[in-house]
């Protein structure tokens, strides 16, 4: 093929021929030319490719290139680095492979990791917050109605404290203030017991569970108290003039006003509302 080379770059020589004018009339690379006067046809890659540019430089040159293909067809097939090519690329590619395995487990592990530092996060925080904050009274599953009522506080909402009164001490070091301590701070103040006649002007609604039921009660529709019972459960409210009641399970309690039964038809588990003092419902 060197021969060949050597011919190819007289005849361009004869023409009076540069490289770039002739790579520009055949618009091929002057690296290719250069390759194709030096002998190095490997460059080129394939026997195809070789031979069409050895056919477009000929023509150029005004040589025979197919005469010249034929007498050198041998050393143009010698030439061929297609077949070392797609070994190379197949190495090439399974190393690839295993590159981009690794890369996809590396990628799944970084996502596993953050997937657990969130979830992680997100319960410790949800943890903090349960644990920082106070217990509701209506945790139990009660209402706060119906807690009992020494549980708050005692003073009670809109209670002003009674201020202390100061009393002179006379001592060593002179005069000093010393609060002064009375009987009312010592022993509560005693309260008179309701009377007779004002028990007697109260009405009194008595409810019995024998199966599970919520019971709503709006006395003298000034308070309202809500009641979760269990069978065997009893609860008793008392207004002045009367009430309007809800019972969750109608079927499953029984109720007296005042001693008297109330006799309202209901199945189980029938939502029913009425109002007492009404003799419709009551029995003698």
């Amino acid at each position: 093929m060197q021969e060949l080379a050597e011919l190819l770059k007289s005849e361009r020589l004869k023409q009076g021929l540069t490289l770039p004018v002739l790579s520009e009339r055949l618009r091929v690379s002057i690296n290719m030319l250069e390759a194709m006067e030096e002998g190095n046809f490997e460059r080129i890659g394939t026997p195809l490719l070789i031979r069409s540019f050895l056919r477009s430089y000929c023509g150029a040159v005004g040589l025979d290139g197919e005469a010249l293909i034929q007498k050198y067809e041998a050393a143009i097939r010698a030439c061929d680095q297609q077949d070392r090519g797609i070994k190379r690329f197949g190495k090439w590619s399974k190393g690839l492979g295993k590159k981009r395995r690794i890369g996809v487990f590396s990628i799944v592990l970084f996502g596993i990791a953050v997937v657990g530092v969130v979830y992680g996060g997100a319960w410790f925080w949800k943890y903090r917050l349960h644990g920082d904050a106070p217990q509701s009274l209506t945790t139990s599953g009660y209402p706060q109605q119906d807690l009992p009522a020494d549980l708050s506080d005692k003073a009670g909402p809109g209670v002003i404290p009674k201020p202390v009164k100061e009393a002179t001490v006379a001592g060593d070091q002179g005069m000093r203030s010393a609060p002064e301590v009375t009987s009312s701070d010592i022993l509560p103040e005693a309260k008179e017991k309701p009377t007779a006649a004002e028990i007697a002007d109260k009405h009194q609604f008595t409810v019995e569970a024998t199966q599970k039921t919520w019971v709503q009660v709006t006395m003298d529709d000034k308070i309202t108290q809500n009641a979760m019972l269990e069978p065997g459960d009893m609860r008793e409210w008392e207004a002045e003039q009367g009430m309007r009641i809800v019972i969750g399970n109608a079927g499953g309690v029984s109720m007296k006003w005042d001693g008297r039964p109330v006799d309202i038809p209901a199945r189980p588990g029938s939502v029913l509302r009425f109002s007492l003092p009404d003799e419709r419902h009551l029995k003698e």
